[in-house]
C-alpha cells in the first residue's frame, strides 16, 4: 500500500513538472509568434488574441495602437504599465487548493503508515497481554517489528516525495513566478518596438528605468540570512536534545524492571561467592529454609553440619537434619561457585528430597544488570515420580553442554547463543505463554556449581545481547533427573 501511494505520488509530480515546463514552453511559444507578426498590425492583433491571461488583453491593446497609429513611445508606456499592475499570480484560493494537495500527496504515505503503526502497537499490546515478563519483552520486538519496518520504509518515500515536491516548487520558482512572466513579457513588449520602428531611440531611459527595473534593496537577503540562522540554531538544539537518546541507540539495551525490594535479597558471607552469570528470575519467598553449600562446609539454617570433603560419600549416611527444618514448601540452595555440583550440591539436593521431602530448590546466583548487582533465583525440582510429560533433555557436561540432539562445546564462544536459540526452537517459548514439558537435567561428572548455574542460566536467559540486559529470565521448569548423574 506505501508503495503504491510513493509511485501514485512520484508520477502525480512528475505530471506537475511537466506542466510547468509545458505551460512556460507554450506561453514562450505564443510570445514569438506575437513579435514576429509585429510589422503586420493585423496578424499582430491575432497574435495577441491568443496570448493567455492579462498578456492578452495588453498586447491586443498595443496591437491596436499601433495599428491606428497612436504614438508607439505613448502605447508602450501604457503597455508597461498594464503590465506592472496584472496580477499575475493565480488567484489565492487557487494556490491554496494546489499547495494543500501537493503537500497532502507528499505526506500521506507517512500518515498512513503512522495509523497503521498505531494500530500495529495496539494489536501488539493485546497479543502480549497474557504473556508473564520476559516473554512480553522476547515476542514484543518481533511482533512490533513489521508495523515499524512499514514506517520506517513510507518515511524513505515520504523523504522521497518531499524531495520531488522541492523540485517541482523550485521549476515553477524559475520558470513561472509571477515576476519572471511578468519579465518575459516586458521584454517582449521592448522587442516589439524595435521590431516596428528598427533605429527608433529607446525611451527615456530614466522612466523605463522607474517602470521596468526591479526594486533593489537589502530586505530580502537580510530575511534569507535570518531565516538560515534560526533554522540552524533551532536544528543544532534539537541535536542537543536528543543526543542522549541517539547514543543510547549506539548500546545494547539495558531495561530497569528487576524490583528495588529484591536486588540482594539474602544475607551471603563474605567467603562465599556466588556465581555470576545470567538467567534466573527475582528471590521471592524469603521465608524459605536456606541451604549453603559453602567452599569448607554444608549449613543449614545458619547450622554448621559437616565439613565439606571428608568421607567417601557426600553428605555422611548419619548425617541428620535440624528438627525444625521444614522442606516440603522449597529450599534456597546457597552455594560457592567453586564446589562439585556432581560431590557435592547434586548429592545435597537428592538428601534434602530422601530426608525433608524437598522437592523444590531456589538455585541463587549473582547478576550483573549493569546499573546493579542483583540475586537471582533458577528453580530446579526433585520430583518422587518422573515428569508424566517427557521434555527436553539437558545434560551438562564440564566441557560441553548437549541440549536435545544439540551438542554444544563450551570452548565454542557462541555455545551461549546457540544454546538459547537450540531451547527455543524446541520448546517454543516465544511464542507460547508458559511451557508446560519441563527441561530433564542430567548433570556429569567433574561439573562445578558454577558450570551448572552457567549452563541453566544460559538456558533460561532471556536476553539476546552480549552483555546482561536486566531481564528477567524465562522461569523454565529445570527437573533434576531422577536417575543418578550419567557419565
Amino acid at each position: 500500500m506505501t508503495g503504491t501511494l510513493v509511485v501514485a505520488g512520484l508520477l502525480f509530480e512528475a505530471f506537475l513538472l511537466l506542466v510547468l515546463i509545458l505551460a512556460t514552453m507554450l506561453e514562450e511559444s505564443r510570445l514569438r509568434r506575437f513579435l514576429e507578426a509585429a510589422t503586420d498590425p493585423e496578424r499582430a492583433k491575432e497574435a495577441a488574441k491568443k496570448l493567455g491571461g492579462p498578456q492578452r488583453s495588453i498586447a491586443t491593446e498595443l496591437a491596436e495602437s499601433v495599428r491606428v497609429r497612436t504614438t508607439l513611445d505613448e502605447a508602450l508606456v501604457k503597455a508597461l504599465v498594464r503590465a506592472a499592475n496584472e496580477p499575475w499570480a493565480p488567484p489565492v484560493v487557487l494556490q491554496a487548493v494546489l499547495h494543500i494537495l501537493t503537500v497532502s500527496v507528499a505526506l500521506l504515505p507517512l500518515v498512513l503508515a503512522l495509523v497503521q503503526t498505531a494500530e500495529g502497537v495496539a494489536n501488539g499490546f493485546g497479543a502480549l497481554a497474557g504473556r508473564p515478563g520476559p516473554a512480553r519483552y522476547l515476542a514484543g520486538p518481533r511482533l512490533l517489528e513489521g508495523p515499524f519496518e512499514a514506517l520506517h520504509a513510507a518515511a524513505g518515500g515520504t523523504a522521497a516525495l518531499l524531495v520531488g515536491l522541492a523540485v517541482v516548487w523550485a521549476v515553477g520558482w524559475w520558470l513561472r513566478r509571477p515576476q519572471v512572466r511578468e519579465a518575459r513579457f516586458v521584454r517582449a513588449l521592448l522587442e516589439l518596438s524595435t521590431r516596428i520602428r528598427p533605429g527608433t531611440p529607446a525611451l527615456v531611459g530614466a522612466r523605463l528605468a522607474e517602470l521596468v527595473a526591479p526594486e533593489r534593496t537589502l530586505a530580502r537577503p537580510a530575511a534569507a540570512v535570518l531565516v538560515w540562522v534560526l533554522a540552524t540554531t533551532v536544528s543544532w538544539g534539537i541535536l542537543q536534545l536528543t543526543a542522549e537518546v541517539r547514543a543510547a541507540n549506539h548500546h545494547p539495551p539495558r531495561y530497569h524492571v528487576w524490583p528495588e525490594d529484591r536486588l540482594n535479597p539474602l544475607g551471603v558471607g563474605a567467603d562465599l561467592v556466588l556465581p555470576r552469570q545470567r538467567g534466573g528470575v527475582p528471590f521471592e519467598d524469603r521465608a524459605l529454609p536456606t541451604v549453603t553449600v559453602g567452599p569448607a562446609q554444608l549449613t543449614v539454617q545458619g547450622q554448621a553440619l559437616t565439613p565439606l570433603g571428608q568421607g567417601s560419600a557426600f553428605p555422611p549416611p548419619e548425617l541428620r537434619l535440624p528438627e525444625s527444618f521444614k522442606g516440603k514448601g522449597g529450599v534456597t540452595i546457597v552455594g560457592h561457585a567453586a564446589v562439585s555440583a556432581s560431590d557435592a550440591v547434586i548429592p545435597t539436593l537428592r538428601w534434602l528430597h530422601a530426608r525433608a521431602g524437598a522437592e523444590q530448590f531456589h538455585l541463587i546466583l549473582q547478576r550483573d544488570l549493569g546499573y546493579a548487582t542483583a540475586q537471582a533465583d533458577l528453580r530446579l525440582e526433585l520430583p518422587k515420580e518422573p515428569p508424566a510429560q517427557a521434555g527436553v533433555t539437558v545434560q551438562v557436561n564440564a566441557d560441553e553442554l548437549v541440549v536435545g540432539p544439540a551438542r554444544l562445546p563450551s570452548a565454542r564462544s557462541t555455545w551461549r547463543r546457540e544454546a538459547a536459540e537450540a531451547i527455543r526452537g524446541l520448546r517454543h517459548v516465544d511464542d507460547r505463554t508458559r511451557p508446560d514439558a519441563p527441561l530433564l537435567v542430567r548433570v556429569g561428572p567433574g561439573v562445578s556449581y558454577e558450570r551448572l548455574v552457567e549452563a541453566l542460566g544460559a538456558l533460561d536467559d532471556s536476553c539476546d545481547t552480549a552483555e546482561d540486559c536486566g531481564l528477567p529470565g524465562l522461569g523454565l521448569r529445570f527437573v533434576l533427573s531422577p536417575a543418578a548423574p550419567s557419565p
